[in-house]
């Protein structure tokens, strides 16, 4: 499979939380389903999952396929 690439600030959400020990079904699960409060990496993942429809498959698949980094316009 390929690579999606995410927006930066997604990406670190995904590794500050899989730093913590999490795995990708807690992440997905706790990302579709928890209360989260703003500044959170849940938070992030939330407001990225409610950007568009196809975000939720676009997570998924950098949780099991890897991702890459989107660039900033600066990069």
């Amino acid at each position: 499979m390929e690579k999606v690439t995410l927006p930066k600030e997604v990406a670190e959400a995904l590794e500050s939380l899989k730093a913590d020990g999490l795995s990708n079904l807690r992440i997905a699960a706790d990302a579709l389903t928890a209360y989260a409060v703003r500044g959170t990496d849940y938070f992030t993942l939330q407001m990225f999952l409610s950007e568009s429809n196809e975000n939720a498959d676009i997570m998924l698949s950098a949780l099991v396929n890897g991702y890459k980094v989107e660039k900033t316009p600066e990069e």
